[in-house]
């Protein structure tokens, strides 16, 4: 019966030489792995009791509209609320210093200033508050309400719901804040008397600077008095609203529910998703020393407009590109239009008076179709005559770039592709008169209308600045530009939305749709330059693939923070190769590998291109 031979151990190594096939997957090599090895496990009760610091804020805020609503229809007088600010102000600032642990030697000092500083505020406050009553005046209630509403959302989103009282934070918080205080600048001026305004603004003060230091110090010192705390501002905000409207109370009631008990459920239902591994082994692909340092590009398409007018005025070349396209808008416009309303006016107004039209209704009719003859007469010059300064910027952008050689890449026929970029522009012009109509009146919606509006009509704007470089570089067909158009609508959306808002700029425009067109070509030239650098590397890792393999003795080669090594081979036989520049220059140097005392650290071999450490010697590293 022949001996059996045990073979060695697997080890989790990739510099040694084993006899194991490449492939191999040894039992132990998932030994070490953890999942949610350092995930907090939440338990409701206390998901709940965190929840309620979300809770809190949202009362305080509903308790102060509320108040101001009193205050508007003179259910509550500015006496009693000055009174109640004062006598709370007062109630919480001695409860806040009898429960501070960290009082100094000098207290007496410390009260003494707090007192000089809320007098200087308050006396300030009432000198300020004829302006602050006049300040928004004028302006309509739907502003006003409108305006309200999104500050305290902004003041509901930014507020510091930190855990604890944070004393290394001097003003925690303090765009909520600002946004708050704005809030109720803004709902001051709908006042009657200065006496109303400053008693709402001292209350506003006092529950959105001071009231949520108050409840943070509270938090800190008991669980029950924060519990406890809660409760007495549900009850007050309830209480509070149920003579305004009923509806909204049933509204809050049912929100709060969901808020305090409903999603802390939902967050710890999740996290059994939750899916964490940790392994001491990362795998990685080795990148070379070429790779490590060229720059990533990051494309984020809504920068380009931005980007656009920051590069046209780092290059004043490029304004002699549209200087004169620039010239020639203008004096075509003003040329028309003069035409229009000095000829074609009267031409057109005298015909119809004559075939028996009343003279007014005559004029009336003769204006709007003169405007519109003149706006045809622009759009066929726009068609004609800027598309070729529009080709010529861009090209002239990406020669700036160093790409020159992209625009003489493109295949196929000049005159069909010039012919299709014709009939796709005027395809996309017309589309884009059409969607501007259609989706005018979105306008009406506040702010989500004008999203979707500038969204959309952005979408073909982004086709038509890059149609140029897909057909008559890429050599794309027109049904192949729009496909990717639509595949990318997201990408295309966001940098059509910020172009649309500049180009709606008055008198700007002009200049604005030119930087416009530089900031698509620099987005073209992004992606080229991604492009190449992601060929680049795939290309190298497929020639260094290419490289002999040579056998590793069982120790790793030295590794200095000066020198760059490439991983090659480690489908076959796991060893170090150094970039082929660097070998050349050390190649000739009769040094030892592994010497830490040279005056020139060699870390490659001198047998050849890969590094073959000397039998019998020990890395350093590995005693």
């Amino acid at each position: 019966m022949p001996p059996t031979t045990s073979r060695t151990p697997w080890r989790k190594l990739l510099y040694v030489k084993q006899e194991y096939p490449d492939n191999h997957v040894d039992d132990t090599f998932l030994e070490e792995l953890q999942k949610n090895a350092n995930v907090r496990h939440y338990e409701y009760w206390s998901v709940v009791l965190e929840s309620t610091i979300i809770s809190q804020h949202i009362s305080s805020i509903v308790i102060f509209v509320a108040i101001f609503i009193y205050l508007y229809f003179g259910s509550l007088s500015s006496h009693d609320l000055i009174t109640l600010g004062t006598v709370g102000t007062a109630i919480g600032y001695g409860f806040w210093d009898w429960s501070n642990t960290m009082l100094m030697p000098d207290s007496n000092y410390q009260r003494r200033k707090i007192f000089k500083g809320a007098l200087l505020f308050f006396l300030t406050l009432l000198g300020l508050t004829p302006i602050l009553k006049t300040l928004t005046e004028k302006t309509s209630e739907d502003t006003i309400w409108a305006l309200t509403v999104i500050l305290f959302l902004a003041n509901l989103a930014f507020h510091d719901y930190g855990s604890g009282n944070r004393r290394n934070i001097k003003y925690p918080g303090s765009l909520s804040t600002n946004a708050a205080i704005f809030a109720s600048v803004v709902l001051a001026s709908r006042l009657k008397t200065n006496l109303h305004v400053f008693g709402l603004m001292s209350f506003a003060v006092e529950w959105f600077a001071l009231f949520p230091m108050l409840r943070r110090q509270v938090r800190s010192i008991s669980n029950r008095g924060n519990l406890a705390l809660t409760i007495v501002l549900f009850l007050t905000a309830t209480t509070l609203f149920s003579q305004i409207s009923p509806a909204i109370v049933v509204i809050y009631i049912l929100g709060m529910a969901f808020l305090t008990f409903v999603c802390p459920f939902w967050l710890i239902w999740i996290q059994r998703y939750k899916n964490i591994l940790l392994f001491n082994l990362a795998p990685q692909q080795p990148r070379s020393s070429e790779q490590r340092n060229t720059p990533m590009v990051l494309i984020v398409p809504s920068s380009y407009p931005v980007q656009g007018i920051y590069y046209m005025l780092r290059h004043p070349s490029l304004f002699r590109n549209i200087f004169c396209p620039i010239l020639l808008t203008i004096v075509w416009g003003i040329g028309i239009l003069i035409f229009g309303l000095a000829f074609l006016l009267k031409l057109q107004a005298h015909a119809l008076i004559a075939a028996k039209c009343p003279a007014a209704v005559a004029w009336i009719v003769c204006i709007i179709f003169v405007l519109l003859e003149v706006g045809v007469l622009s759009i066929l010059f726009y068609l004609i005559i800027l598309p070729i300064y529009q080709d010529g910027l861009f090209d002239r952008v990406l020669k700036l770039r160093g790409l020159k050689h992209v625009l003489h890449q493109n295949d196929g026929n000049d005159m069909a592709k010039c012919m299709r970029g014709v009939h796709g522009g005027l395809w996309i012009l017309l589309l884009q008169i059409i969607v501007l109509v259609l989706t005018f009146p979105v306008n009406l919606v506040p702010v989500l209308g004008q999203i979707v509006y500038f969204s959309v009509n952005g979408w073909i704007l982004t086709f038509g600045l890059r149609f140029y470089y897909d057909v008559e570089i890429r050599n794309l067909s027109v049904n192949q530009s729009r496909k990717q158009a639509w595949g990318r609508k997201h990408d295309y959306m966001a940098f059509g939305a910020v172009a649309v808002g500049f180009e709606m700029i008055p008198i700007a425009n002009i200049l604005f749709m030119w930087t416009n067109i530089v900031g698509s070509a620099l987005w073209v030239a992004d992606e080229i330059e991604r492009d190449m650098i992601e060929s680049q590397q795939e290309n190298s890792q497929s020639l260094m693939g290419q490289i002999p393999h040579s056998p590793v003795e069982d120790a790793p080669p030295e590794y200095t923070p000066g020198n760059n090594f490439n991983l090659s081979g480690l489908s076959g036989q796991q060893q170090y190769y150094a970039p082929q520049q660097q070998r050349q220059q050390y190649q000739n140097q009769p040094q030892d590998p592994f010497n830490h005392q040279g005056s020139s650290n060699n870390p490659y071999a001198r047998q050849g291109s890969p590094m073959i450490p000397p039998k019998n010697k020990k890395h350093p590293d590995l005693e």
